[in-house]
């Protein structure tokens, strides 16, 4: 505790009353403890029974006990430093503050703990020389609450942090941009520091995506405009170094803070992408890297429309792969897979890359290609197996073809299906004239 330091003319023997100081009965009677000390000797002249609960002494021990015993030894120096200035012109950076000042202090039995005190000048009538009273209140509590407040605080930013999920707050009754708050995680999540970053309407709008910025504002703007909660719903923000970042938020009205919108947002952009990877994986195949059936729909089925209110046409070559099966069978499973493979690989250097190919399904393959002429590539096909040459295991391939016109347009899977069979025509062709020739 400051202030009050060593000084001489006041016996032990002697204390003065509350009333020879102007203090009159709230002085025994206030809850808070009021000491009042000698300027040039640092001694107490008075102590109150509040002071007696607080440190320990009793009104007797406190008589001329020296202010600076109260004080712990880490702040006597600057305690003698601030009872010699207020002994000579009463100025001191403590002494009529006009607010608590939160200090240690340490009682008779030698513990320290938090108190909160005003000290201030007094200069009772008809008694010589300067006095400082001091108002004294236990902060123990308040110091335990601060700080399990403070570690609630620092739990709840690593939880944050953990969980990729930053809070905020946003007056409705002002400029957004002037009365929004954000948690520490929140300026991570959107790539700005916390203290450089100036909070204003312009420069949040700056963080979100172009192509959600309307519908950001517009269900934030009707939130606020009615008082109502906020939706859940994702968007997309961008970070100042230019990386584009998912996010899902979400508010509500608190019932004991009228005009206040609190929210949360949760960084998902790993939970997009990895739905982004489940979905390639649901329309791709695995042992070759085409479409699988589910993939060539999803494309081609929106294509084929589009086609037929444009005045498009396709083809569509369905190609099976004969002698997979004794290929399996006479040079093991993991030959007939390089085939397969080697098919794909066949497929995607023969045509473009703007047509489709996909794998069906075990040995069957097609390809969708742009117009309506389907001998042409035909023979391109029928080349890029002649030059593989005389590799091993062969590839032989049996390929239909049929074509998709604007004016009388199939659906996609009635396309497969004609495709199809003109392949097992081929097929059937190709053996009969195997037949013949033996």
């Amino acid at each position: 505790m400051p202030a009050m330091g060593e000084m001489s003319g006041i016996s032990r023997k002697t204390p003065l009353e509350p009333h020879d100081l102007g203090l009159g009965e709230v002085f025994q009677q206030t809850s808070d403890a009021v000491i009042v000390a000698e300027a040039k000797g640092g001694r107490v002249v008075a102590w109150n029974d509040a002071a007696v609960r607080l440190f320990g002494y009793t009104r007797d021990e406190a008589n001329g006990l020296l202010v600076e015993d109260l004080v712990p030894s880490s702040l006597k120096e600057r305690h003698r430093d601030g009872i010699t200035r207020f002994a000579q012109d009463g100025l001191g950076y403590l002494v009529d503050s006009g607010s608590p000042i939160a200090l240690p202090a340490v009682r008779k039995d030698g513990s320290e703990f938090s108190v909160e005190l005003s000290l201030s000048t007094l200069r009772p009538r008809g008694v010589p020389g300067r006095y400082a009273m001091a108002i004294v209140r236990d902060a123990t509590l308040r110091k335990q609450l601060e700080g399990e407040l403070q570690r609630s605080y620092e739990l709840l930013e690593r939880t944050q942090t953990l969980a990729k999920v930053g809070s905020w707050e946003l007056g409705v009754s002002a400029d957004p941009g002037d009365c929004a708050r954000w948690s520490p995680e929140m300026y991570r999540i959107h790539g700005v520091d916390q203290r450089t970053f100036t909070m204003s309407a312009e420069n949040v709008d700056a963080l979100i995506h172009p192509d959600d910025l309307k519908t950001w504002k517009s269900r934030l703007g009707e939130a606020v405009a009615a008082e109502k909660d906020l939706d859940g719903f994702s968007y997309r923000t961008v970070h100042p170094d230019g990386s584009t970042h998912w996010v899902w938020t979400e508010g509500a009205f608190q019932p004991d803070r009228p005009s206040v919108l609190v929210g949360f947002v949760r960084d998902i952009t790993e939970q997009k992408a990895a739905e982004a990877a489940l979905a390639h994986l649901a329309l791709i195949d695995d042992l070759t890297g085409l479409r699988n059936r589910r993939g060539f729909l999803t494309v081609a089925d929106p294509l084929l429309h589009v086609a037929a209110r444009q005045r498009h046409d396709f083809v569509l070559l369905y190609v099976d792969l004969d002698n997979l099966k004794e290929i399996n069978d006479t040079h093991g499973h993991s030959a007939g897979d390089r085939v397969l493979v080697e098919t794909a690989d066949l497929l995607r250097n023969t045509f473009r890359e703007s047509d489709i190919i996909a794998r069906l399904g075990g040995d069957e393959l097609c390809v969708l290609l742009h117009g309506k002429e389907s001998q042409a590539p035909l023979d391109r096909l029928a080349a890029a197996i002649r030059a593989r040459g005389d590799e091993l295991p062969p590839i032989s391939l049996s390929v239909g073809a049929a074509v998709h016109t604007w004016d009388e347009p199939p659906s996609v899977e009635e396309l497969i299906d004609r495709a199809d069979a003109a392949m097992y025509e081929e097929k059937a062709r190709r053996k009969g004239n195997s037949q013949q020739r033996r």
